[in-house]
């Protein structure tokens, strides 16, 4: 009965043992030392900062949401740069600390928190991915492990404890993950099966919170966005000691040497996705009120627009940000894809007439009182109705008349307002209405005079040839005569 018993306790002192309770040989109040520990303010390794990080004064670094003038930056932790021999041959390890990131936007195959990796052998890479998950993987990159943490366990500008633990001697549940929050105590957040060995024995150096140079001519853009503070390492070159139990993990992440300041966070960064991407950029969110700057004060901007499909695409865009300018005026013009024809010699050609545009302002109406929840500023719909002229749009750079487009931008640059205005003109300007030169010319060429003089004027033969996007002016007063500048900008 007695052999029977001991039995008993041995399996359940087993069982515990794993990713589990702490058994019974390791209950003391003595925190076990780790190999490596930085973002501290006291008992730090060796290290050194590159890039754009700072050390607050508690020690936490901060990493950049955006690369500094010297590129995106990481810490090299050892006294030469060279791999630490403490971290290559072990069995199983522990990698710790709390993480604060001010985005979840990543490079691919995620931002790295800790990596010691000899460019894809040898060695550990602990990332985050862009939901939230963590990942673990031994003497290979990531991309192809699957040993994840639940998703969502890393949230912007919130402060999380994190450990992770591996143990190269079980082939069953041998990562094991642990979350918890300050005044949260960690716990066992779920087990995977990871074969990968012994970290090897060619590792590269020891960098948090980025590639080491071993990958840096791949790019340094998988940096960690945000703070890091107390990251450790626990390891064993023989059995799973080097795995810790979440009772000691506990303990860890109530020891005040290596807490931050949880008061202290990062200002949470708004991540655009890469063009052609299909990752939507960050939600809105409630409570975020932007402030405008008020009407007389924004650019003054006339557009034209000839309805082609991205033309249409980009009216949504600009309606969709119409309180960050004042509009003069929407001009429809023709293009060399199609024109409207005048009844007589020119034919009409694929052309789709100006209702596409009302339309526009029509879905522009039913979201309209959305739009002004968020941010003051935006128009009506009735008054940007008022804003749409009709220009040259007979043929293909067609600029034999005055049309109403033309009148209402020679109507803006020589008005008496001060301030810059814009004509925004995409690409083909040639083509555009006969360009800003055909809708402007016949009558600018009426308003020069001694009293309003022009330098750099589209009218003539001085007028630019060259693709054009903007038309700007200055108006200054002076006396007895006003000045009128017009500034050419090529924007492609």
């Amino acid at each position: 009965m007695k052999c029977c018993k001991w039995r008993i306790l041995v399996l359940l002192g087993l069982t515990f043992s794993v990713c589990g309770a702490l058994p019974m040989s390791e209950r003391s109040s003595v925190l076990p030392s780790p190999v490596v520990r930085v973002g501290v303010d006291e008992g730090e390794s060796p290290c050194s900062l590159s890039g754009g990080i700072r050390r607050l004064e508690d020690g936490t670094l901060s990493f950049p949401a955006q690369p500094a003038a010297d590129g995106w930056g990481w810490v090299t932790v050892g006294r030469d740069g060279k791999a630490l021999d403490s971290l290559e041959g072990l069995e199983s390890f522990t990698i710790c600390g709390w993480l604060a990131p001010s985005s979840l936007g990543t490079g691919s195959g995620g931002n790295r928190i800790a990596f010691n990796l000899n460019y894809n052998r040898s060695g550990f890479d602990l990332v985050h991915l862009e939901d939230g998950r963590l990942r673990l993987a031994v003497n290979e990159w990531p991309d192809g492990v699957r040993n994840d943490s639940a998703p969502g366990k890393l949230k912007p500008t919130e402060w999380t404890f994190f450990a992770v633990t591996y143990d190269a001697a079980r082939e069953k549940d041998n990562v094991c993950w642990y979350f918890g929050a300050p005044g949260s105590p960690a716990k066992l957040d779920g087990k995977r099966s990871y074969s990968a060995g012994p970290t090897g024995s060619d590792s590269g150096p020891l960098t948090v919170g980025n590639y080491n140079q071993t990958i840096h001519r791949h790019g340094t853009d998988r940096q960690f966005r945000g703070y890091l503070h107390g990251i450790q390492m626990f390891g064993s070159q023989r059995g799973g000691g080097g795995a810790l139990n979440e009772q000691t993990i506990r303990r860890i992440q109530a020891d005040e040497a290596t807490q931050p300041d949880f008061t202290q966070k990062p200002e949470k960064a708004r991540s655009t996705p890469p063009l052609h991407s299909t990752r939507q950029t960050d939600p809105a969110e409630s409570g975020v009120e932007v402030s405008m700057p008020p009407s007389g004060t924004r650019p003054r901007i006339i557009a034209t627009t000839n309805g082609e499909i991205d033309d249409r695409c980009s009216m949504v865009r600009f309606l969709l940000y119409a309180n960050e300018w004042d509009i003069e005026g929407i001009i429809h013009s023709s293009s060399k894809f199609h024109w409207k024809g005048d009844g007589q010699g020119v034919k009409q050609h694929n052309w789709a007439d100006e209702v596409w545009l009302d339309h526009q302002i029509n879905l522009y109406e039913q979201v309209y009182p959305k739009l002004s929840r968020h941010a003051d500023g935006f128009p009506t719909a009735d008054a940007l109705r008022k804003l749409v002229y009709t220009g040259n749009v007979a043929n293909v750079g067609d600029m034999s008349r005055d049309t109403s487009g033309s009148d209402r931008i020679v109507e803006v640059l020589l008005d008496d307002e001060l301030g810059q205005a814009d004509l925004a003109v995409r690409r083909g300007l040639p083509e555009r209405l006969g360009g800003p030169g055909g809708l402007v010319r016949p009558r600018l060429r009426a308003r020069e005079s001694p009293a309003a003089g022009t330098r750099g004027g589209l009218a003539g033969p001085n007028r630019p040839r060259e693709t054009t996007s903007a038309v700007k002016r200055r108006a200054v007063n002076r006396p007895r005569r006003r000045h009128l500048e017009i500034h050419v900008v090529a924007i492609h």
